[in-house]
């Protein structure tokens, strides 16, 4: 019998060669309050450490491993995998900030509403940054689906998605390697208005696969939005745009992040 109170989320996590961070993505899930977690790991076929480290885990969580063609791919066959009400995409190199933030954020999730919640940026080097500008301020009140013609201010990890949602929208799209998300997000809005929960769901890594190739991130997400309405010269105006101005102004403002996390 479901228990309509504690309904069953879905964790995947996509990896490939992650022995660096995996472990720490793992015992962020394990040690959640929330009391029905089904966690799925799909591998890409590692050759490092990341399988024998994850194998550690048996009998606590799935592990498929196999070769794919891409992160999409990847995270098609962890949906299909996914029995749970809810879906989260955590990252290989992401995490849960608490082992309480489950019980906290699920029980205000929306089933008519795509939800999302904050999110806290994280170096490697040290550093910690939140997103206000980009969520609180913009974000709670209405859609506001011209903002994503600029650049991808809901990032995937700070949303959990449910599998009928999935369901009626279909999959990520393979032919995009970099900005998949993006094209998922707005086939989403053409059913679902935003519900913002104002917790922080993820502590995100940065230098991510899309950081490290972001001309091949820009041209997708110029392609994807012209695929969904944006005129031409529009998209790629603002390709050049991002490209050249609004990257630069980003990495630039990340000079100057948080030396401890946010409370």
């Amino acid at each position: 019998m479901v228990d309509h109170n504690t309904p069953t989320l879905s964790v995947i996590t996509i990896c490939l060669n992650a022995q660096q961070t995996i472990r720490r993505t793992i015992e962020s899930v394990l040690s959640q309050s929330y009391p029905n977690i089904e966690y799925i790991i799909i591998d890409g076929a590692s050759t490092d450490a990341t399988l024998s480290i994850i194998r550690e885990y048996e009998g606590r969580l799935r592990l498929i491993s196999e070769p794919d063609t891409g992160y999409s791919d990847a995270v098609n066959k962890g949906i299909a995998q996914a029995s749970g009400e809810w879906i989260h995409l955590l990252n290989a190199d992401d995490y849960y900030p608490s082992p309480h933030t489950l019980s906290d954020i699920i029980p205000l999730l929306d089933k008519n509403r795509l939800n999302y919640c904050s999110i806290v940026r994280t170096w490697k080097e040290g550093g910690y940054k939140t997103l206000p500008l980009r969520y609180e301020a913009r974000w709670p009140f209405k859609n506001k689906k011209w903002f994503f013609w600029i650049s991808t201010s809901m990032l995937h990890p700070a949303m959990i998605i449910s599998n009928a949602q999935y369901e009626q929208v279909g999959k990520y799209n393979t032919e995009w390697k970099f900005s998949a998300d993006i094209d998922m997000i707005l086939r989403l809005f053409k059913h679902y208005r935003t519900h913002y929960i104002g917790q922080v769901l993820v502590h995100m890594q940065q230098g991510g696969m899309a950081q490290h190739h972001r001309h091949s991130t820009a041209s997708e997400f110029a392609h994807i939005t012209v695929r969904h309405g944006l005129p031409r010269v529009l998209a790629w105006s603002i390709y050049a745009f991002k490209l050249w101005v609004l990257w630069p102004a980003f990495m630039f403002s990340d000079r100057f992040r948080s030396k401890t996390p946010p409370l």
